[in-house]
């Protein structure tokens, strides 16, 4: 295993660490009280804040994690514990797509608790970008006037993403066109890029093949070009 911890430059000193097996999320801790597990089951009614408060009473005489203080208190059942981590994991990363200001390092160590996150991450970078897509427009506009190409490591960085294939088919397009298509397909669009399944050009694939036939020719004559002899008719 190996983990990232991200700290966040705020007055509150925010942190996360975040758990990968193989480079994929399994596992995670947090300092923001939103994020606990209570906490998470209270936004979804899933739980009530007097009984939120409970297990963490329970949890900190156990020296026990929340999640186990829930069951040992019948408020979740032992078999949902695994679901619930996993929600628990999602939220955390997604709410990090919004984050500015943060810095992160790597550290190697063992995780206790791990649950997959059990979805192609692809997709799940997708959701993120989409959710922060307000924050991101700016950068996206910035883009405008330029063409789409294949990255040099297309088919290698699909299949780590677990994706067959993109979700859209962006190549020889202008970004313009993409952008005027609305938030998803922008936010997909800007997952492909910033992963490096595309990259952008200043032109179009037509004009670079035009650019490539006129280098060929442009030392020729007109017979030359045309591949006959002057004694065509």
């Amino acid at each position: 295993f190996s983990f990232v911890v991200i700290d966040k430059a705020t007055p509150g000193n925010l942190w996360k660490e975040i758990y990968f097996d193989k480079g994929l999320p399994v596992g995670s801790r947090s300092n923001i009280l939103k994020e606990c597990l209570g906490r998470l089951l209270v936004s979804y009614s899933k739980l009530t804040e007097e009984a939120c408060e409970d297990s963490l009473i329970l949890m900190k005489g156990l020296s026990k994690r929340q999640g186990e203080a829930l069951v040992k208190m019948g408020l979740i059942k032992e078999e949902e514990l695994p679901e619930l981590l996993r929600l628990q994991l999602r939220a955390r990363l997604l709410d990090l797509f919004a984050w500015k200001g943060a810095a992160y390092r790597f550290k190697e160590g063992d995780v206790q608790y791990a649950v997959a996150l059990n979805e192609r991450i692809g997709e799940f970078i997708i959701d993120g970008v989409r959710d922060a897509y307000l924050d991101l427009e700016k950068e996206l506009l910035s883009l405008k006037g330029k063409y789409l190409k294949k990255g040099e490591s297309y088919g290698e960085t699909l299949k780590e993403l677990g994706l067959e294939q993109p979700p859209l088919i962006f190549e020889g397009k202008p970004v313009d066109d993409i952008l005027s298509m609305g938030r998803d397909p922008s936010s997909i669009l800007y997952t492909l890029l910033l992963t490096g399944v595309y990259r952008v050009t200043d032109i179009s694939d037509d004009a670079e093949r035009l650019a490539v036939f006129y280098e060929k020719i442009r030392n020729k004559n007109h017979f030359e070009v045309l591949g006959v002899t002057h004694s065509s008719k």
